[in-house]
């Protein structure tokens, strides 16, 4: 069995490119939203569990990094971001 990897990391520069302040994601199960929106948040995240020479590490293979490095630096682990989860595992009385 054969396993390419799909490079979506310009993706981050156009959902930051693009002026929006709400977007919606809309695709079907399995293609990735949550994965993407993943990356989204350890690129631009200030504070990581995972370090941020790791994280520097893992992108720098990829586009983002390698063919808009202005871009990169511009934006990689500068902001803030708040992970919420809206999954609901039991009922709410």
């Amino acid at each position: 069995m054969n396993v390419k990897l799909v490079d979506k990391s310009l993706a981050i520069e156009r959902v930051l490119e693009s002026g929006y302040h709400i977007m919606v994601a809309l695709a079907p199960p399995g293609s990735g939203k949550s994965t993407f929106l993943s990356m989204l948040a350890e690129y631009l995240a200030l504070y990581s569990k995972v370090p941020r020479e790791t994280r520097l590490r893992y992108f720098g293979k990829y586009d983002l990094y390698t063919k808009r490095r202005g871009f990169f630096d511009e934006h990689f682990a500068k902001y803030p971001v708040i992970h919420l989860d809206f999954s609901v595992s039991t009922p709410c009385n």
